[in-house]
């Protein structure tokens, strides 16, 4: 009877820690959402871009896992609770920071567009290079975030140019690979980025036109690609860069 007891008195407590688990992760639930929701373009931001204070620049991010594709890549904000969270991080070095990761803010022309892996930076003229990670399920803390990009030589870094007069500037678009390697308590796949890989860079200029033009109708696009940087390579820095684009 007492061994039998105590096994229901261990499974009530097991119940009860279970119960008051859910009620914490709903809790946190608009926390998580709330914090992965990405910055709209604004009034304020677009007065930037028209005067030549900034400038757009829009880069899409695709994912596949396994070798599949994983679609909405940057933020699963259509699946299960603990899925709607950032999958890919971002960072961006600068003149500022000496070419090492610094926080960036990633922004969204629309929902819909985000959900689709579109984002873009508002940079003033000069030259950054920007730092990915992922897909990657683990959620970290932003000073975990940065550490991750220093102690990592191979992470992924591109080179973006922003010229004086490049209003809106279209970098291409990159696909990120991970690999699942295990599930969490509620089924949700833990992924991790695939070591050392090659991240191919495309062009999508056409649909990166078409995108900006519902924002910014009769404005020019100007495509400006991203460009891979290696560990070893030198960090250059020029701020303002000359006014011209190609």
């Amino acid at each position: 009877m007492t061994d039998m007891r105590g096994q229901t008195i261990s499974s009530l407590h097991q119940k009860g820690k279970l119960v008051n688990l859910k009620v914490l992760i709903l809790l946190a639930a608009p926390i998580l959402i709330s914090a992965c929701v990405p910055v709209m373009l604004t009034p304020d931001d677009k007065a930037a871009i028209n005067a030549g204070d900034k400038g757009l620049v829009l880069v899409r991010v695709l994912c596949t896992v396994d070798d599949k594709p994983f679609e909405p890549c940057i933020f699963r904000r259509n699946d299960p609770l603990l899925s709607d969270k950032l999958f890919v991080g971002f960072a961006m070095g600068s003149f500022e920071t000496f070419g090492e990761p610094g926080n960036v803010k990633v922004q969204a022309l629309s929902d819909e567009s985000f959900d689709q892996g579109w984002a873009f930076f508002l940079l003033s003229p000069g030259i950054y290079y920007l730092y990915l990670r992922g897909p990657d399920s683990s959620q970290v803390s932003t000073s975990q975030r940065l550490d991750y990009y220093s102690r990592h030589k191979n992470v992924p870094r591109w080179r973006i140019d922003v010229p004086e007069g490049g209003k809106l500037i279209y970098a291409g678009t990159l696909t990120l690979a991970g690999q699942q390697v295990g599930k969490l308590l509620f089924g949700d796949p833990i992924i991790v980025p695939v070591k050392d890989q090659q991240v191919p860079l495309s062009d999508e200029s056409k649909e990166a036109d078409s995108l900006l033009a519902k924002h910014f109708p009769g404005k020019e696009v100007h495509k400006i690609l991203m460009r891979a940087w290696k560990t070893g390579d030198p960090f250059i820095f020029q701020r303002p860069l000359p006014r011209s684009v190609k």
